[in-house]
């Protein structure tokens, strides 16, 4: 009888083979835990950046919008200014006519009357300004659109009166027409040519008129000539808070809006910093050196999301954001 041979794997070949099995899965397994490691980090700066970008283009659209003056505050842990609500400017009195208190004849930019009525063209909407869009907490103005000078005045306190259909003065005032004209009919202002009022629907549609009977008084009289700017404003702080140990929060607060809680949590190296016109650098500013700010830089290190919980590791996000109105 033949006898049939029979070949096998030897223990040596069997142990070779699962020590080369065991290093592939050892590296796939390696390979799949370094992916889920920085996946899991990916999605942490993922929600990290989440967290902090609303706060940081909120405050890049207020910063670069402010006028030359408007911030109050400069320190590392906190930044206020005074937020523009509405641009305008001041056309004049209603009544060019009006005698002042003297009981002459006023000249033309002659505003020596307190509580007369001043012409104003404000955009946007002023009818805007009230509830629920905030209220104004003040105006500013300025006669060369460089200098400001800012008055905390309540837009109650401003007897304020907008011009429609029934009352177009002081649209007619700011287009240089004489309230004492009825729309669509001729007549002389002063001495210049006689020309064609203006209509009041046509007064609506170019811009929104308003007329003040305080802005003098609250203002003062010198500083409400014909043809000076005007922006109405609300205080805006921007501050960190401590949240737990080591930790801040960064915080948002208006008068009318109170206290909000906008990102954290971050470490307690974030604050703000400053760039000043003659080009240095620095966590605080004195008030003096106020109106010198050109820029703005927000320190963000903020700590990173892992596994739904927050770690140690720090993401640190620092954008220079500009004034652009003071350069």
């Amino acid at each position: 009888m033949r006898h049939r041979s029979r070949h096998g794997f030897t223990l040596t070949e069997i142990l070779i083979a699962m020590t080369l099995m065991a290093i592939i899965i050892l590296s796939v397994v390696g390979m799949l835990l370094s992916q889920t490691r920085f996946a899991t980090r990916v999605s942490g700066d993922i929600a990290t950046l989440d967290r902090i970008n609303p706060v940081t283009e909120m405050l890049n659209t207020e910063i670069v919008s402010l006028p030359p003056g408007a911030v109050t505050t400069a320190t590392a842990t906190e930044m206020a200014f005074r937020l523009p609500l509405s641009w305008g400017v001041i056309c004049g009195p209603v009544n060019r006519n009006t005698k002042s208190s003297s009981g002459k004849k006023k000249k033309k930019g002659d505003n020596s009357v307190p509580n007369e009525p001043m012409a104003l063209a404000i955009e946007p909407a002023a009818t805007a300004l009230g509830s629920p869009a905030p209220t104004p907490t003040g105006v500013g103005v300025s006669a060369n659109g460089v200098t400001f000078e800012y008055f905390d005045v309540a837009w109650a306190d401003l007897g304020m009166t907008q011009a429609t259909t029934q009352a177009p003065e002081a649209g007619q005032a700011c287009l240089g027409e004489t309230p004492l004209q009825a729309a669509g009919k001729s007549g002389n202002f002063r001495s210049e040519k006689s020309r064609k009022a203006v209509s009041a629907s046509q007064i609506g549609n170019l811009s929104d008129y308003w007329a003040s009977s305080q802005l003098m008084a609250r203002v003062g009289a010198s500083r409400v000539a014909e043809r000076t700017l005007l922006v109405t404003y609300q205080v805006v702080r921007y501050y960190f808070a401590a949240e737990g140990t080591g930790r801040v929060a960064l915080f948002r607060h208006t008068v009318a809006g109170g206290e909000q809680r906008l990102a954290g949590p971050f470490t307690s190296q974030a604050g703000f910093t400053y760039r000043l016109s003659n080009g240095t650098e620095g966590t605080s500013v004195s008030s003096a050196n106020l109106t010198s700010i050109r820029a703005v830089r927000l320190n963000l290190p903020a700590q990173r999301v892992q596994r739904g919980a927050v770690g140690t590791a720090t993401l640190s996000v620092q954008p220079w954001i500009y004034l652009v109105n003071v350069q």
